[in-house]
This record gives C-alpha cells, sequence and structure tokens, in this order.
C-alpha cells in the first residue's frame, strides 16, 4: 500500500509539473504573438481621421501610434473667444483606426491654450491686441472678435451633430483685431468697446494624419499710421516641456529648456523651426515656420533682431519687430505643428517626419560632423522626393530602403516625399 501511494503522489508531482509547463508556454506563445501583432498593427495604422462636430465644438482623432489616437480640439477660447485648436493631447487606442469618438478625455495632454497660439499683435504705446488680451490688459474688453468659422471633412461642409471618417480636415476662421487707439466712449467718458478694426486676421487650419499645417494672413485697416512693435505669430503651448533644439543656430541637440533664450537675425538666419521634447515621454512637438519667399521684403527682420524668443514659459517665433503699417498692408506666413516619437534620435542624428499638402517631410538634424546610414521609415519605400532645405556640407544619397548621410558639421536637410 505504501507503494503504491508513493507512486501516486509522484505522479500528481509529474502531472503539476506539465501542466505548469503547459501554462507557461501557452502564455509565451501568447506574448509572442502579441508582438507579432503589434508590429504588424504599426504597418498598418489607418491615415483616416475620425471628425465630430459637437456643440459648435470640432474634434478630431487620428492615430498617433501602435497604442494612442492624437486628438485635437478646435473652440472658441482664450480672453476673446477666438476660435483656434484649444488642446491637444493623446488617448489610449490599440485598433488599427482611431476611435469613433474623439470628444472622449484625453490620457496626456500635449498641447493647451491657456495663452495665446496664433498670436496677437503688439502696437507700439497701444499694447496686446487679439489673442488672449483684453485691452490694456484690464481683463474687460476684448480686443479681437471670431466673425465667422467652417469645419470642412474632405471637403464637405459639417454641421453641428456630423460625425464620418476623413483623410483631411479643415478649418477656416476669420477675426477681426481691433484699433485700441480708438476707443468707444459713453457719455460719462467711460471706455465701453473697441469697434474699429486694426486688422482682418484669416486663418486656415489643415490637419492631416494628426498633423496642423497653419496659413494666417494680415490684412490692415487702419488709417493712421501704427508701429507693430512685435509680432510672433507661430507660438508653442507645449505640456510638459524638458528639453529644447534650436537646428540651425545654437542648440543642435536636445539641451534642457533653458528659462530664457534669446536668438537673433543676424547670427542665425536660417534658424526656422525649434523642436521640444517631454524628456520623460519620449514625446517631442516641432514648430516649423515655412519659408515664404512670396512675402514683401519690406517685412524681414533687422539683423539686430530677435528671431527666436523663449520666456515667460512659453517659445515663440518671431516674426515682425518696429514695422509701420496702414491701410493696405497684407502680412501672410505658413507653418507646421508636429507631433511625434522620433523615427531616429542618437548622438548624431534626430529624424523625424512630417505632412503638408499631401506630402511626407523628411526632417534630418545632423548633431555633429559624421557619416550615417538610416533606414528609412516604411512609408517612403518606392518614392520620390525633393529638396526643400538643405544645409551648407550636408549630403543625402538614397539606395533603396537606406540612405548615407553625411555631415560636414552639425546642420539641417528636408525632405518631402512625393
Amino acid at each position: 500500500m505504501g507503494i503504491i501511494n508513493k507512486v501516486l503522489d509522484n505522479f500528481s508531482q509529474l502531472l503539476f509539473l506539465g501542466m505548469l509547463l503547459l501554462c507557461n508556454s501557452i502564455q509565451a506563445a501568447a506574448s509572442s504573438k502579441l508582438k507579432v501583432d503589434r508590429l504588424k498593427q504599426f504597418e498598418m495604422l489607418s491615415t483616416k481621421q475620425y471628425v465630430k462636430m459637437l456643440d459648435g465644438k470640432l474634434y478630431i482623432g487620428a492615430k498617433f501610434d501602435t497604442y494612442n489616437d492624437i486628438i485635437i480640439v478646435f473652440e472658441k477660447c482664450m480672453f476673446n473667444e477666438l476660435m483656434t485648436f484649444s488642446k491637444v493631447g493623446l488617448a489610449d487606442n490599440l485598433a488599427l483606426f482611431p476611435l469613433a469618438y474623439p470628444e472622449r478625455k484625453v490620457d496626456r495632454v500635449l498641447n493647451e491654450t491657456s495663452s495665446d497660439n496664433i498670436g496677437p499683435v503688439m502696437l507700439k504705446q497701444g499694447g496686446w491686441v487679439g489673442g488672449n488680451h483684453s485691452f490694456m490688459e484690464k481683463g474687460t474688453i476684448n480686443t479681437a472678435k471670431t466673425i465667422s468659422f467652417a469645419f470642412y471633412a474632405d471637403g464637405k461642409l459639417l454641421r453641428d451633430g456630423d460625425a464620418m471618417e476623413a483623410e483631411i480636415v479643415t478649418v477656416k476662421v476669420k477675426n477681426e483685431i481691433y484699433d485700441p487707439f480708438q476707443p468707444t466712449k459713453g457719455a460719462d467718458g467711460d471706455e465701453l468697446a473697441l469697434k474699429e478694426i486694426l486688422l482682418e486676421e484669416d486663418i486656415t487650419y489643415t490637419i492631416q494624419k494628426g498633423q496642423l499645417y497653419v496659413e494666417v494672413s494680415h490684412s490692415y485697416k487702419n488709417t493712421k499710421e501704427y508701429v507693430i512693435e512685435r509680432y510672433y505669430g507661430m507660438q508653442s503651448m507645449f505640456a510638459g516641456e524638458t528639453e529644447v533644439m534650436t537646428p540651425n543656430a545654437s542648440y543642435f541637440d536636445f539641451q534642457p529648456e533653458p528659462k530664457e533664450l534669446f536668438l537673433y537675425k543676424k547670427k542665425y538666419p536660417l534658424f526656422n523651426r525649434f523642436i521640444e521634447r517631454n524628456s520623460v515621454a519620449g514625446i517631442c512637438q516641432s514648430s516649423y515656420l515655412i519659408p515664404f519667399p512670396e512675402r514683401d521684403p519690406y517685412w524681414s527682420l533687422a539683423a539686430e533682431d530677435k528671431i527666436f524668443v523663449r520666456a515667460h514659459g512659453k517659445t515663440y517665433h518671431n516674426q515682425i519687430s518696429e514695422r509701420p503699417v496702414r491701410k493696405g498692408a497684407v502680412f501672410s506666413w505658413i507653418g507646421l505643428y508636429n507631433w511625434f516619437t522620433p523615427v531616429v534620435n542618437d548622438r548624431k542624428n534626430l529624424v523625424y517626419t512630417g505632412i503638408i499638402k499631401g506630402e511626407i517631410f523628411l526632417f534630418i538634424d545632423c548633431k555633429q560632423q559624421g557619416q550615417s546610414k538610416l533606414k528609412l521609415p516604411e512609408e517612403l519605400y518606392g518614392k520620390r522626393y525633393r529638396v526643400v532645405e538643405k544645409g551648407e556640407g550636408i549630403s543625402y544619397i538614397q539606395n533603396g530602403r537606406l540612405a548615407d548621410l553625411n555631415a560636414d558639421h552639425a546642420g539641417s536637410i528636408i525632405l518631402a516625399y512625393y
């Protein structure tokens, strides 16, 4: 009887060990399948965006990566209640396509318009007008107003309650920015409102794959000559930034975000892009002020003017300094706001992609002298390209799915694939 019990005990132990090994094998297989599925997902992510208009607000969801949707919200915000992108964030989603409720709460905020984004104008002796600014900064009188706005999904005008998929989402906004030198006063002399128009502001936002291409035009209406002391235009409200990089300027690699940093046109004439990084999440935002050769040279910054400003917890492109204006003057600019995790970020290079009017832009920032062999993102395979910008001493030769990069010194090259 003792022998039988011993045999049964040994059998039970062997059975237990066998079941344990089987469970481990099943878990390992499931884990391996999950990894394969996620790699497959990354290759097959939808380029479609899901857009929904609710209560006068526009919600856009697009795939950011395998694990997240990027959500962009347009609504009236800031002190003057202007229509613009008010919030950008990430929301969990393991599916291949963006979820059909982009109005949901984001899990990580990337950009929030608690201050100006598409910036206001500062007049000499007149103060700031537009954006988040009230008249004389007293918090009572508006300095701007959204006159009209419209949302489109692949060219179709959206109405409240509409929801659909779209490759391209367009937002058109017309604002009036008011003349601070001509306030309307009541009988008792109290200032009541600003009604005289300083300028009409037309903005078109084009959103593709969760990236924001911006076109801005200012048409001045003032009959008296005023001096624009400062106009930033393209500003950043990136959340949680810890580092900044300024290609073609002082920071060739990511450096801790300084409290203040000023770059001048004389020293860095080619500067037009800054990149902020949240080193904890590894997510970046690029603010690319695109060269605008059609612009009247009258608006060009002088050598002694600031071209970049980091101050007051924000980061700015400076576009106008000390320029007289009156009725008939027109100023325009275009730019790309882009949120991404880098294709490459090592000691030699930063590489990432963006999209502008259907073309995929490949941004390559060489942090130092040297040669590199780059593996191209799959979305570029089989496409032709043109050179948009290229620093002196930078060469790029594509060979199939690889590219040879040579840099005589730190610099950048930007390519558009089509």
